[in-house]
């Protein structure tokens, strides 16, 4: 989608449809991932879900750390380029 806002703007009903369809995702995997984790992990289910926990605590942090440095760094362009 970012290639796309910076090769040719797209047309509002496309994105709007790209949005929605991405939301949904998300949505489902919330819900999806932790139950599936936990019923995979079999016997040491703390350990899985603390290592799952950490996991999107780092990536959520890590992230908008190494975006912000980027952004900094270099241009916005580079942060879509990258995103």
């Amino acid at each position: 989608m970012a290639a796309l806002v910076f090769i040719d703007p797209p047309s509002l009903w496309p994105v709007v449809a790209l949005a929605f369809e991405v939301g949904t995702v998300k949505r489902v995997s919330s819900v999806v991932t932790p139950t599936l984790l936990v019923e995979l992990a079999g016997r040491p289910r703390t350990t899985a879900t603390g290592l799952f926990a950490i996991s999107n605590s780092v990536g959520r942090i890590g992230g908008a750390s190494l975006g912000g440095a980027m952004l900094a760094l270099a241009s916005i362009p580079a942060v879509g380029f990258f995103c």
